[in-house]
């Protein structure tokens, strides 16, 4: 029997790592090596599991996406809930660790969702 795949687990990681360094750096400024360095793993590690830095900010970009996206109400009706309380649920049942990107702001993901003017113009002053 082989080992369990470890894929999910270390994309995961690579994409927490690369919103880190989108906080800090701005689209523009991430590059492979920035999120190995972030992710505490080997650039090739990057390559491996997500492809090159275009492949990456497309993952990275899709599951901001995913992870935003208003929720279908017809998924109310499959779960037997109202539409209000599963939009309630949507809006309010998760846990999200503000702590991770203190002193950064939103919109330093703004290019990735719209094409906006460049991230690290949002970020705070270094040597605050």
């Amino acid at each position: 029997m082989g080992r369990p795949s470890l894929a999910e687990e270390r994309i995961a990681t690579i994409l927490a790592a690369t919103g880190r360094s989108i906080a800090r750096n701005g689209v523009n400024g991430t590059t492979l090596e920035k999120v190995a360095a972030e992710s505490g793993m080997s650039r090739s590690h990057i390559r491996h599991y997500v492809g090159n830095r275009a492949d990456l900010i497309a993952l990275f970009r899709t599951r901001i996406l995913q992870r935003y996206a208003p929720p279908s109400l017809a998924d109310a009706e499959v779960t037997g809930i109202s539409a209000t309380e599963y939009a309630l649920n949507f809006l309010f049942d998760h846990e999200v660790d503000l702590d991770e990107y203190a002193g950064y702001s939103p919109l330093s993901v703004e290019p990735l969702l719209v094409g906006g003017p460049a991230a690290s113009a949002c970020l705070p002053d270094a040597g605050a």
